[in-house]
Parts: structure tokens; C-alpha cells; sequence
């Protein structure tokens, strides 16, 4: 009778173990998901000095999501929407637009650059994946749209205790149109039912169109003030380029 009862016991054990292994090894099927992501971007901004063009990489905060539906059931292709906002510190460029504006370095004045570029795109996803089990390769392809918009701050003036005194501080803000075409490569892991973790690495071919640039200008001069300020959209100075755009996300994923 003990023999016969650890026999049970030991078959039940052996019956919930392997059920549980075939529900690994199978993930559930999802009819729609929900995904949370963040990683950083790379990518390359155009700036002018006096010695010419020069260009910049740069690097960037990004966070978004998606929401997928897998219309098929059992089949591993899933259609939605992804979006996502980024910013890059521009800095390191301001100053070096700054330091460029006076020409030869001078003690008797000062000068400071600070700058960002922020975005938000969003458009069409679609995710095909091997279900292999614990761990799920699958490809990714977005179509983005959106904008951008670069805001730098130039600071140019006299330093403390020079006579006579005076600055000049310009923020110019331009505004881009973008379009991306994404490639995502990625691996996906489920530890447990319905939810699953994963990385991927993406290429965004971009094509960026300069669409308006602002500015203000602020100069001081012994107490006096003149403010001066100006918008251009003539669609003749409109200019479009294209750049490659690198993005390494990690993210979670929910469903039912």
C-alpha cells in the first residue's frame, strides 16, 4: 500500500511537471499584445563653421510602445501600431557654434551653447516570430511618420567687469517632417504565460525635411535692451535629407 501510494504521488508529480514543460515549451496563444520598450538611438546632425560643413553623431533617450493584433490564430504574424518620443543633447555642438562665432578665442568675452533635438514618430508595425519555445526570434517592420524639432541657444557676451558691457543671446528652433522605414532584428524570452521579455536592434532609414526655422535675438548693450525675432517658411528654402538611424530597445510584453 506505501509502495503503491509514492507510485501515485510520484506519477502526479511526474504528469504536473510535464504539463507545465509543454506549456513552456508552447506558449500560449495571444489574440492582441501590449508592449512597453526604451533604449537609445543614434544618429547624425548637419552643422556649419566657418572652416565648412561638419557633421555630429549624437545619441538619444528613447521610450514607446506597441499594440499588436494576431488576427490568425496559431499563426506567428501579428499587425498594429508602434510609437515612440526621443531627445538628443546637443550641447557639445552649441558650444562649438559658439566658440566658432567669435573666431579667435578672447579672455574679455564668454561664450555658451546649449541645444536639443526631440521627436515623436509613430505608424503601421508588423512582428513575425519562430516559436521555438523559451526563446523566440522574430523580425520587426515599421513604416514612421512624425516631426522633429532642434532648438539651440547661442550666448555670446563681455565677461564680468568689462566696460563697457554687453551680450547677445540667439535661440533659433527649426522644425523637421520625418519618415523612417524600420528593420528590427530581436529575440523574445516567456518565462511565464502571457508575459515575455525582449531585446532587438533596429535600422531606420530616415528621410528628414527641413520644414520652418524661428529665432529670437537679445542684445544688451550698457542697460539697453533690442529684441529681435523673425519666422521663415518659404517652401523654396525646404530641404531633404536621408540618414541612417540606429536604435537598441529592451522591453516587456503582455497579452490575452
Amino acid at each position: 500500500m506505501m509502495i503503491s501510494a509514492k507510485v501515485g504521488r510520484v506519477s502526479l508529480y511526474a504528469t504536473v511537471i510535464l504539463g507545465a514543460l509543454l506549456t513552456y515549451a508552447k506558449p500560449a496563444y495571444c489574440f492582441m499584445d501590449v508592449q512597453i520598450m526604451g533604449g537609445q538611438r543614434s544618429g547624425v546632425v548637419n552643422y556649419t563653421l566657418s572652416d565648412g560643413d561638419h557633421t555630429k553623431k549624437v545619441t538619444a533617450t528613447e521610450l514607446g510602445g506597441a499594440l499588436h493584433v494576431s488576427p490568425i490564430p496559431f499563426v506567428p504574424v501579428a499587425f498594429g501600431v508602434i510609437g515612440s518620443s526621443y531627445k538628443y543633447n546637443l550641447n557639445s555642438l552649441s558650444n562649438a557654434i559658439a566658440a566658432d562665432a567669435i573666431g579667435t578665442p578672447n579672455p574679455l568675452i564668454s561664450t555658451l551653447g546649449t541645444g536639443s533635438r526631440s521627436g515623436v514618430v509613430y505608424g503601421p508595425d508588423v512582428m513575425a516570430w519562430v516559436p521555438l519555445g523559451f526563446f523566440q526570434p522574430y523580425l520587426r517592420l515599421s513604416y514612421l511618420f512624425g516631426t522633429e524639432k532642434q532648438s539651440q541657444k547661442i550666448s555670446i557676451g563681455t565677461e564680468s567687469g568689462v566696460v563697457p558691457s554687453g551680450s547677445t543671446a540667439l535661440t533659433v528652433s527649426d522644425q523637421y517632417k520625418v519618415k523612417e522605414a524600420s528593420y528590427s532584428l530581436g529575440f523574445r524570452f516567456q518565462p511565464i504565460i502571457f508575459f515575455s521579455v525582449f531585446a532587438e536592434y533596429a535600422v531606420n532609414r530616415a528621410t528628414v525635411t527641413h520644414s520652418s526655422t524661428s529665432f529670437t535675438a537679445v542684445e544688451t548693450s550698457d542697460g539697453s535692451t533690442t529684441t529681435t525675432s523673425s519666422t521663415d517658411m518659404d517652401p523654396t528654402e525646404v530641404k531633404t535629407r536621408s540618414s541612417a538611424v540606429r536604435v537598441v530597445r529592451i522591453g516587456v510584453q503582455t497579452g490575452f
